[in-house]
């Protein structure tokens, strides 16, 4: 075996193009295209280089003696590691490597091979420069990934059609390469791919297919709505992930799911909206949005400055209720002026009302039932302070939970419980 200083020296002799640096992280051909340093200013893969210089083996010298096993499954192929050989093409072309494309695809095939992991094998605008890596998976039983670019859907089919009939467990396409300047070019160019090219990719080809090149949440949605593969992992590596997750783990769009909450404008009597006014805690914030799930609110609304909905703590303490109902946030401005719009009565939970409006019981106000029928929406305040004067002012109705005991207060979860599901039941229950 070669040490690292002849490779290195072998490797500065047989490449002309390539610089060879000790760590490819895209710096030194930033820019060059062709080259591995990526299109534009190369940023993008300087970046993810130095990502991946941030991940760390942390070492535990209390354990036992057994042998780490690090072996995983690759679509029904087992293999040592989980770590495989990226697709490269063009190598006298792209690097000015002193070797046939041939040549470079068998020894990186027969090394991954020996290694008991995989390679991923490219593909160009020459045919040849996919046919002779298939060639090359051929005598190696199929033992690699071939790596298809997103080229014109027809000039797509021949490729896809001889992966499904080789023995590769497997089929990539680096779509991300559908920028690239000398591909964009060729006879064949590539191009983006939409939704629907994707999923006929996928229908088309009867491996299961990897998308490389994803680079935001907006792009793995699209993957997945194109029927990308959802990768399963044991429960070791799911809190190695999140410890906060329960069993499913996805890249969110927080933004988004905001933005696509909205309350059903449509409303009867029987419709009610729970609304919390700089609510700060996060277990608060949670467990009254459970409650309203319970009382059958239409939504939720924060008002003013409230806690973050997507702190774990809220998510947890919802227990599934925040995927239920609409949760939207506001300034108070903003939610009178709502509430108005939807003709929505505005209760108050307060203890103390106002000098000029002190609070109805909650005893006397389900006593007349007929003073409920009215589409309504129930506000609640800060967990220490309560409703501000200004804010009790605006109200159309003030409403205190009696207490008979020697408890000066109720906390906010219970109050929401209480004031909720007294006024849905009030408006549920048959009456003679």
């Amino acid at each position: 075996m070669n040490t690292w200083e002849e490779v290195y020296s072998l490797a500065r002799q047989k490449c002309g193009i390539c610089r060879c640096c000790p760590s490819c992280n895209g710096r030194a051909c930033r820019g060059e295209t062709p080259g591995p340093g990526g299109k534009g200013t190369g940023s993008a893969f300087v970046r993810n280089v130095d990502m991946l210089e941030k991940v760390m083996i942390v070492m535990d010298t209390i354990t036992g003696n057994e042998e780490v096993d690090t072996s995983s499954d690759f679509f029904g192929t087992p293999v040592s590691l989980p770590v495989y050989a990226a697709p490269i093409s063009g190598i006298r072309q792209n690097y000015g490597a002193d070797m046939s494309e041939m040549d470079y695809t068998e020894a990186v095939v027969s090394g991954c091979e020996a290694m008991k992991t995989i390679a991923f094998t490219g593909d160009g605008k020459i045919d040849s420069m996919f046919r002779e890596p298939m060639e090359v998976l051929g005598r190696h039983g199929g033992h690699g990934v071939p790596t298809i670019k997103p080229w014109a859907m027809g000039h797509m089919d021949w490729r896809v059609d001889l992966v499904n009939e080789s023995s590769c467990p497997a089929m990539a396409s680096d779509i991300d390469a559908s920028g690239l300047s000398n591909l964009r070019n060729s006879d064949v160019p590539v191009g983006f791919k939409d939704v629907s090219e994707l999923k006929a990719l996928c229908e088309r080809s009867s491996k299961p297919v990897i998308l490389k090149g994803i680079m935001s949440v907006k792009g793995a949605r699209k993957a997945m709505q194109a029927g990308a593969y959802v990768h399963k992992v044991t429960h070791a590596v799911m809190q190695h992930m999140s410890s906060d997750a329960q069993g499913v783990l996805a890249v969110a769009d927080m933004r988004a799911f905001l933005d696509s909450a909205v309350i059903d404008g449509d409303s009867d009597e029987r419709t009610m909206v729970a609304a919390f006014w700089q609510v700060r805690d996060p277990g608060n914030a949670g467990t009254v949005i459970r409650s309203a799930d319970a009382a059958g609110c239409a939504g939720v609304v924060l008002v003013d400055d409230c806690v973050d909905i997507f702190n774990p703590k809220v998510i947890r303490s919802t227990a599934g209720s925040l995927f239920h109902l609409p949760v939207v946030s506001m300034g108070t401005d903003e939610y009178f002026d709502w509430c108005a719009e939807r003709g929505l009565a505005v209760y108050a939970a307060d203890v103390y009302g106002t000098d000029a409006r002190p609070p109805e019981p909650l005893t006397d106000v389900l006593a007349v039932p007929q003073s409920l029928a009215q589409a309504k929406t129930v506000l609640f305040g800060n967990e220490a302070r309560g409703l501000t004067q200004d804010v009790l002012e605006r109200v159309d109705r003030i409403v205190s939970i009696p207490i008979y005991g020697k408890a000066e207060s109720l906390n906010l979860g219970t109050s929401a419980a209480v004031m909720l599901l007294s006024l849905a039941m009030s408006s549920h229950v048959e009456r003679m």
